[in-house]
């Protein structure tokens, strides 16, 4: 009997906690210490003394997560680039995305926690959250091989995989900042040049950078809506400057 399964039998609360997460997810574990590792963060396994927490099970996970996306994504979109196929991926595996999908599961009312990051917890880090879901997604593999991991992603991802991909492709500070990082350039800052306008209309005049360089300005009734215009614009100034540079 290994520590895991020491502790959970010291703690019939735990382990009625994990048979409600696997109801809850429509899966049930071959071998329960792989989900309890997957629940276990790296700081409680150093209050508890522990050897195992779920960071190595998060590294399996991330991997298996990014194979079950480029599988379906080169069926779905046949015609496209690798580099539009990498755009799509890195919407789906994003961390904004893997928070959707933990928060619809809860999956951090299980996570077992060191006594210093309960605050992180209870305000729902993104980061860990994150990092959870990927443990779970390795843990699942890890039990029972790839299709188990495929089935609990198209339970749970399916809903919110288009809306990424739609979000990404239309998203230009996504791809403004993509740009940037593919030329090694700094990544994008954005900053208020002046607002006008009634209280009730505003209007916003935001310019975006690269380091020092100024790359455009753009305007609009928000702040968000005027740093998207930011985004356009420069992307369309690159995107001129390098057709020029080709002539």
């Amino acid at each position: 009997m290994n520590r895991f399964e020491q502790a959970r039998a010291a703690d019939p609360s735990r382990n009625a906690k994990l048979n409600l997460l696997q109801e809850r997810i429509g899966y049930s574990f071959s071998d329960p210490s792989l989900l309890d590792a997957a629940m276990t963060h790296s700081s409680y396994r150093h209050e508890a003394g522990l050897q195992e927490d779920n960071e190595r099970l998060e590294f399996m996970g991330d991997a298996v997560l990014q194979m079950i996306v480029t599988e379906r994504l080169l069926k779905r979109f046949p015609k496209d680039t690798e580099g539009e196929l990498t755009q799509k991926r890195s919407a789906v595996v994003c961390e904004e995305t893997l928070f959707e999908v933990e928060q619809r599961i809860g999956l951090l009312e299980f996570l077992r926690i060191g006594k210093g990051m309960e605050k992180q917890k209870n305000r729902g880090n993104r980061s860990m959250a994150a990092d959870t879901l990927e443990a779970l997604i390795g843990a699942i593999y890890l039990d029972s091989g790839l299709e188990q991991a495929r089935s609990f992603f198209e339970r749970f991802f399916s809903s919110a995989e288009s809306p990424a991909i739609e979000w990404k492709a239309h998203n230009p500070k996504s791809s403004l900042q993509e740009v940037l990082q593919s030329e090694g350039k700094p990544l994008p800052e954005y900053f208020l040049l002046e607002k006008t306008g009634q209280d009730d209309a505003p209007l916003f005049l935001v310019g975006v950078r690269s380091g020092e360089e100024i790359l455009a300005t753009g305007t609009g009734h928000s702040k968000k809506e005027a740093e998207f215009a930011a985004a356009r614009s420069a992307l369309a100034l690159m995107r001129k400057i390098q057709s020029v540079a080709f002539i």
